[in-house]
């Protein structure tokens, strides 16, 4: 595994940190790579209404990334793209947005959807403290462009962020809808901790840890 100083604007592994000046473009990467996301489909049912609007959920949790933690990149190509956050300061709150992204970014990605995915937000949020009432790392989300997929930018994202976290001797906690990423997370350390449905919703909800191996 890598160390966490190769990972720099110059380094091996090619992993940068944006910036708000990046958060725009990030986005629509992560619209693209998770637009068709069990969550994002359930959210969004229609597909105008998502080709719309999904990017600036995306830069709305972007932006939080950047205040409240930490947003990377595979490389300035914005490849693949991963937000985290520590536990002390994920919990994404009203005024929180309204700082992020102001009135006018709540409003472009629809004020009625965000009123109907906040009892979804909320129950995610009382998931992740069950699972995860110690210290840690938060990871959600993380996408990589359709194109790129399968070409390791994914792993790359993965794999600094656990020496982060290792270094740092914190566990990371993250939520996934999809089977497949069961499976792949499961490969780099993570294991199960609770699972069911979104309340509603029909969508399945992994919660999985990954304890600091140092």
């Amino acid at each position: 595994m890598h160390s966490v100083q190769q990972y720099n604007k110059e380094g091996v592994g090619g992993i940068i940190r944006l910036t708000k000046n990046e958060v725009r473009s990030a986005s629509e990467v992560l619209a693209r790579a998770l637009y068709d996301d069990p969550q994002t489909a359930y959210v969004y049912p229609n597909i105008s209404e998502r080709n719309k609007r999904l990017k600036h959920v995306f830069e709305l949790i972007l932006r939080f990334g950047v205040l409240y933690g930490e947003v990377y990149a595979t490389s300035e190509n914005l490849e693949g793209i991963a937000v985290w956050v520590r536990s002390e300061k994920a919990e994404i709150t009203l005024p929180k947005m309204i700082r992020c992204g102001d009135v006018l970014l709540l409003w472009k990605m629809g004020w009625n959807i965000y009123k109907g995915y906040k009892p979804l937000t909320d129950y995610i949020e009382m998931k992740h403290k069950h699972y995860a009432p110690f210290r840690h790392w938060y990871l959600d989300p993380i996408g990589v462009e359709p194109q790129c997929q399968g070409k390791g930018h994914g792993g790359k994202l993965i794999c600094y962020i656990i020496s982060r976290a290792d270094e740092e001797r914190l566990p990371i906690y993250l939520y996934t809808t999809k089977e497949s990423n069961v499976r792949l997370y499961e490969h780099y350390g993570f294991k199960v901790v609770g699972y069911g449905e979104l309340p509603g919703t029909g969508v399945p909800y992994w919660s999985m840890v990954r304890i600091s191996t140092e």
